[in-house]
């Protein structure tokens, strides 16, 4: 029953990773892991081409297990080995990344915008008035602006259009494996925020290509999750936490009896998607739509968080939408989560956390 029940998991988890892509590229509403990506999937919705972003994102997913799959050899021997080492220099690294990126783009409202997000981030991960500060933080940061530069646009909003064939970059899904599989050297970091590093080490790419390498981290850190509890006997993920509560330590055997699970679960998923996205072909987005999804937003982060989530919301939603009137990069939002995670990690090398 144990290996029963830590398939059917493994397996739900990939079929709901599946599922997230609709909601955040037709209706602005993305999963913590795909926050990032939302705004480049709303801008080809915007112009009608959901449709396109919605089969980037799918290729990505796909590329990324693949990726993982085929790496992931390599890594049940490396990362053991690095784990110790790279665990107490996470902050240089996030730091050299940050800087790097800040130096290439030489512009001050990037900084303004990396320092505002992150103090901002810092401050609501250490208040205990929020069960799940990132809904309403995430929320905020992307959903939100998303819709409101949705908002915008003048006159009818494009009926959304099919399209055939898209070409995903291999160099994007194999950057995106590569960060999602190696993922167990920064624990307790999100899809999203590897994503935004991946993004800011690899420098500035199309909102459809980022599109691609976002997916990838997505998938591939999903497979990097489950595999971690072998490879560690440490759980990333609360999919994960529910699979080491059944098995324990898995060995390589139940290791790969559940990823090959989640390979087929991935491939029906994305097949189903690919006819249900359909539904959509024909149809406007407009402002009553965004409107109206807005207000349901705000509704739930008050029922999941109360008057303390909404107020978070709020201020993000401010931070949020500054790149998007800037013409900053979007990633520097991300911030709320790089610089708490890299005082985090200098204070547990000095000890003070």
């Amino acid at each position: 029953p144990a290996m029963e029940g830590s398939v059917f998991v493994v397996a739900l988890a990939f079929s709901h990773m599946v599922s997230e892509t609709l909601p955040a590229v037709f209706f602005a509403l993305p999963s913590a892991g795909q926050s990032a990506s939302v705004l480049p999937a709303q801008e080809l919705a915007l112009k009608g081409e959901g449709a396109k972003a919605l089969k980037l994102m799918l290729h990505g997913l796909f590329g990324g297990m693949v990726a993982a799959l085929a790496l992931l050899p390599f890594a049940w021997f490396a990362v053991p080995l690095l784990y110790g080492a790279a665990k107490p220099l996470t902050w240089a690294l996030l730091s050299g990344i940050v800087i790097a990126s800040l130096w290439t783009d030489k512009e001050w409202k990037a900084v303004v915008v990396f320092a505002l997000s992150g103090v901002f981030g810092f401050l609501v991960f250490s208040t205990p008035l929020l069960r799940e500060p990132l809904f309403p933080l995430l929320t905020g940061l992307f959903g939100i602006p998303a819709l409101l530069n949705a908002m915008r646009g003048e006159g009818k909003a494009p009926k959304q259009k099919d399209c055939g064939h898209v070409k995903a970059g291999v160099p994007l899904i194999a950057a995106g494996a590569v960060a999602g599989v190696f993922s167990p050297l920064l624990p307790a970091l999100n899809p999203a925020f590897l994503s935004a590093a991946a993004f800011m080490a690899i420098g500035e790419w199309s909102g459809e290509g980022f599109l691609v390498l976002a997916s990838s981290v997505t998938a591939s850190k999903m497979v990097a999750d489950f595999a971690g509890v072998a490879m560690l006997g440490k759980a990333r993920s609360g999919a994960a936490a529910a699979v080491q509560d059944l098995l324990g330590r898995a060995d390589v055997a139940q290791t790969g009896m559940m990823l090959g699970a989640a390979a087929f679960a991935l491939c029906v998923s994305v097949a189903v998607l690919l006819a249900a996205y359909r539904l959509f072909i024909g149809i406007r987005i407009g402002r009553k739509a965004y409107a109206s999804l807005l207000v349901l937003i705000v509704a739930a982060v008050f029922l999941f968080e109360g008057a303390a989530g909404v107020f978070v919301c709020g201020i993000a939603a401010a931070i949020g939408v500054m790149p998007i009137l800037s013409g900053t990069r979007r990633s520097y939002s991300m911030g709320a989560l790089i610089l708490p995670a890299i005082l985090w990690s200098l204070g547990a090398s000095l000890g003070v956390f």
